[in-house]
């Protein structure tokens, strides 16, 4: 499982999440700006990095007001 977040210009959470990224290895940082406006671009980016990443049969995004 891994969490998919773009980034953001805040300097100080950017910090965090590289350690967090380093520590963990439980992220996907994608070269895309968070925001609302922005959903699909990141829905598409992440689809792009995780089969250019990892060898699966299946892909699966979900979100946390969803059930699966």
């Amino acid at each position: 499982m891994r969490f998919i977040i773009g980034k953001t210009k805040d300097e100080t959470k950017m910090a965090e999440l590289t350690r967090e990224i380093a520590e963990h290895d439980d992220f996907i940082l994608l070269d895309i700006e968070e925001g609302y406006s922005k959903l699909p671009y990141k829905t598409l980016a992440f689809f792009k990095a995780a089969y250019a990443l990892y060898d699966s049969e299946f892909y699966v995004k979900a979100d946390d007001d969803i059930y699966i």
